[in-house]
């Protein structure tokens, strides 16, 4: 998390006035949301690579916390 919040400082910088400060912790790099569909895919993704057999999907993980 704490390089996230460092890579969106860097992309505030960058984009300046033109930067979207939605509080978002996982956004595009100009500040936009990101469409829960795309990190449920990125997600499921990262799951299969670590070969995770009982996998579950994004929106549970969030609701969860």
């Amino acid at each position: 998390m704490k390089e996230q919040l460092e890579q969106i400082e860097r992309d505030k910088d960058f984009f300046g006035s033109e930067y979207r400060d939605y509080g978002l912790l996982l956004c595009h790099p100009d500040g936009r949301p990101v469409e829960p569909k795309y990190l449920g895919d990125i997600f499921k993704n990262w799951q299969c690579k670590l070969h995770i057999d009982d996998q579950i999907e994004f929106q549970g993980l969030r609701k969860s916390g």
